[in-house]
């Protein structure tokens, strides 16, 4: 008994060190939910939080809800498309979405009225990612799109060698940008696709036992960077158990960090960044949840 209790006095600290390091990997530190959304109405497939009172919302048969009042209620906005699954903030006004029947639409009045721009040709808008009114990238699972007009039309953008499915792109300018494959290769191109760097890549991160989820028609990854700092986060589960993971780069995405996980209350269905690097999820309830990100110092 004495042997004993000397040899965990002894290794205390290592015992200590250990689950501090386990738990550093795996909390919920670099991610905080700071508000989250009463339900949504209607057949909804994706939304976010803009701001402290704005949110927004699209889904099955060209649905749109948008709310003033941070997510405790909701009003119908007025547009005509099929059903929208890709959704993207430019800022507080101005939203994109595209779905079903190749279609891309856009609000600049926080979600109240929604425009139609040119379709993109594909079968199905999965994601988009606007830089300014003017210029944004928008993309099925196999083919991705530049506009350079506000969406009058669009331009076809070559992907990287052996990439067959998008998870997610970034526009950052007009042909500079960046785009993640299903193998969890990230790229980056400054010539609108005319040729491709390899950066580095996400992967099921074997040693947390957190596995993504993958082609989905929902955004179930998203990238975002200010200059060379920036983040990645994507859901899937650990054991069963829903998860978002989220990894760093200060290097343009060259290199990432060890990932930090974080079990939501409700699983998300699908997840995005604000301008702010802030990210909100829509979730499995119809709830829409807004997370403040804890970037390394």
């Amino acid at each position: 008994m004495i042997r004993t209790q000397s040899w965990f006095r002894e290794y205390e600290w290592v015992l200590v060190l250990a689950v501090a390091v386990l738990l550093s990997g795996c909390n919920n530190q670099a991610i905080t939910e700071i508000a989250c959304s009463a339900k949504t109405d209607g057949t909804i497939y994706n939304g976010a939080f803009i701001n402290e009172s704005t949110a927004v919302a699209v889904g099955e048969i060209g649905t749109v809800r948008y709310s003033r009042d941070g997510g405790t209620t909701w009003k119908k906005g007025d547009n005509t498309s099929l059903c929208l699954f890709g959704l993207t903030i430019l800022d507080d006004t101005t939203f994109f979405a595209t779905g079903n029947g190749s279609s891309v639409r856009m609000t600049v009045d926080g979600g109240k009225t929604w425009t139609a721009l040119a379709n993109i040709p594909a079968a199905r808008g999965k994601g988009l990612s606007f830089a300014s009114k003017d210029t944004g990238w928008i993309w099925s699972k196999g083919a991705l799109f530049e506009t350079v007009n506000g969406g009058e039309s669009l331009s076809p953008i070559p992907l990287p060698q052996g990439m067959v499915v998008i998870e997610t792109a970034l526009c950052q300018e007009s042909g500079i940008g960046l785009v993640c494959g299903i193998d969890g290769r990230i790229y980056r191109t400054d010539s609108a696709g005319t040729s491709w760097e390899k950066l580095g890549s996400y992967i099921d991160y074997l040693e947390t036992g957190f596995v993504r989820q993958k082609a989905n028609d929902n955004q179930t990854t998203a990238i975002r960077m200010e200059g060379n700092n920036g983040a990645l986060v994507s859901i899937g589960s650990v054991k069963g158990k829903s998860s978002l993971c989220i990894i760093y780069t200060v290097d343009g995405g060259k290199s990432w960090t060890q990932p930090a996980l974080y079990f939501p209350k409700v699983p998300p269905l699908a997840v995005s960044f604000l301008p702010s690097m802030d990210i909100s999820t829509f979730n499995l309830d119809t709830t829409i949840s807004w997370y403040r990100v804890d970037f390394p110092q």
